[in-house]
């Protein structure tokens, strides 16, 4: 599973999708199944966290 964040983070640009908006990281999302379909091990994706993804900015 590939994992993405929503939540603000103060770490680093790269950690979370928090100012680029939840129609960046749907789109960045969609894009790894085709990315990644010779990966066995690839399952889907998971946004953490749920509360922080439906209150983003689009």
């Amino acid at each position: 599973m590939i994992s993405v964040e929503m939540k603000q983070n103060h770490e680093g640009p790269h950690i979370s999708f928090y100012e680029k908006g939840a129609a960046e990281m749907e789109l960045q999302l969609a894009k790894l199944p085709d990315l990644l379909a010779e990966h066995q091990a690839y399952q889907g994706n998971i946004v953490h966290a749920y509360d922080y993804w439906i209150e983003a900015k689009p």
